[in-house]
C-alpha cells in the first residue's frame, strides 16, 4: 500500500484484481502478488502495475519462464521501447526481432516469440 498509496477500499480491489489475474493465469497468489509488487516498485500506478502482472504470468505460463525471469523480460523490453521513444508497432516489431536474435541464435526461437506477443499485449 506504501508504493501505490490506496485507500483501504482500493487497496481490497487491488488484492482481488490480483487474485483474478492468478487465476486467470493458473499461478498462485503468492507469485502473482509478487510480480505486481516488482511492477508496482517500478512507479507505476495500478491500472499499469495490474496490465503488466498478467502480461508477465500469461508469458510465464506460455513461455516456461519462471515468473521472476518474465517480470525482468517485460521490463526490459518494454524500458527499451520507451526508450527509444517507439510508439508505432512496426517500429517496435522491427527492434523486438532485432533484440531477440539471441534466443533465435540458441533455439529458443518459443521465448523470443512469447516475449513479443507479451509486449504487444502491454502496449
Amino acid at each position: 500500500n506504501v508504493l501505490l498509496g490506496l485507500t483501504t477500499g482500493d487497496l481490497a480491489q487491488f488484492g482481488s484484481d490480483i487474485f483474478d489475474i492468478a487465476k486467470k493465469t493458473a499461478t498462485g497468489f503468492d507469485i502473482a502478488s509478487t510480480a505486481a509488487l516488482e511492477f508496482s516498485r517500478q512507479g507505476l500506478n495500478v491500472e499499469e502495475t495490474l496490465k503488466r502482472t498478467s502480461a508477465a504470468l500469461t508469458l510465464t505460463r506460455i513461455s516456461g519462464l519462471d515468473s521472476v525471469k518474465s517480470v525482468d523480460a517485460l521490463t526490459t523490453a518494454l524500458n527499451s521501447f520507451n526508450k527509444e521513444g517507439l510508439t508505432e508497432p512496426s517500429e517496435i516489431l522491427r527492434h523486438s526481432l532485432e533484440d531477440m536474435s539471441p534466443y533465435i541464435r540458441f533455439q529458443k526461437l518459443n521465448i523470443g516469440l512469447c516475449i513479443l506477443l507479451t509486449i504487444f499485449s502491454v502496449l
